[in-house]
């Protein structure tokens, strides 16, 4: 009986020894897998603190632009104005001068 008491307890301890190795396995995947979720978030926060760092670059160009735009657009409407005062100009000077030559005839 103590001889079968040992054959039992041989194989409950092989049974648990597997039971350990598949459940350290499962346990490794799992870690292998949550350590590449790791690195494509620490990927992504390093490609992020880029992206901010050029941002941060760009800025001043962005505003010196929009600035320069801003001026641009002061500057047409400036001079669309005034060409329009010397269309007005010119038109006005077209009807003086018809007036003139009709008092010609």
């Amino acid at each position: 009986a103590l001889e079968g008491d040992l054959d039992q307890a041989s194989a409950d301890a092989g049974e648990a020894r597997d039971e350990l190795e598949r459940r350290n396995q499962e346990l490794e995947e799992h870690i292998g897998a949550m350590q590449e979720e790791v690195n494509a978030a620490a990927q992504r926060l390093k490609e992020a603190a880029t992206l901010r760092a050029a941002n941060a670059e760009l800025k001043p160009r962005v505003d010196e632009l929009e600035e320069a735009k801003a001026q641009l657009e002061s500057f047409l409407k400036e001079q669309t104005a005034a060409r329009e005062a010397l269309e007005r100009e010119h038109a006005g000077c077209v009807a003086q001068s018809e007036d003139c030559s009709e008092d010609v005839d």
